[in-house]
């Protein structure tokens, strides 16, 4: 198999979809947007996934933010009896990333988000 799954970060206001996740299959040479978030403006440097949480570095009113986000393989809440969608191998992809926490970064223009393991 050759599809790979990764998270594209953009400029974009929070009131766009900024956050992403897509597919690109080598063998069929089609490139599948999976996901996206709104709610983050512009999250242009992205770490992890590191225990199923993507950290992203946006920016917020007072600066910089630093955004910890989950997927999970269920249908998003308030969507009962909902099926979430399958891939094309019949695996349930993941929910749409929801927020868990948010912290301002310290600074007006960060530029590097890394995870220690």
């Amino acid at each position: 198999m050759t599809a790979f799954r990764f998270y594209i970060g953009t400029h974009a206001s929070s009131a766009q979809p900024s956050l992403h996740k897509c597919e690109v299959d080598f063998d069929k040479k089609t490139f599948t947007p999976l996901y996206s978030l709104q709610g983050i403006s512009d999250p242009t440097y992205l770490a992890g996934p590191k225990d199923s949480i993507l950290y992203a570095l946006g920016k917020s009113e007072g600066g910089g933010a630093v955004y910890a986000l989950k997927e999970e393989s269920r249908p998003p809440a308030g969507s009962p009896g909902k099926e979430a969608p399958r891939d094309s191998a019949g695996e349930k992809e993941p929910a749409p990333f929801h927020v868990l926490n948010s912290l301002p970064s310290g600074g007006q223009g960060p530029c590097h988000i890394s995870v220690d393991p």
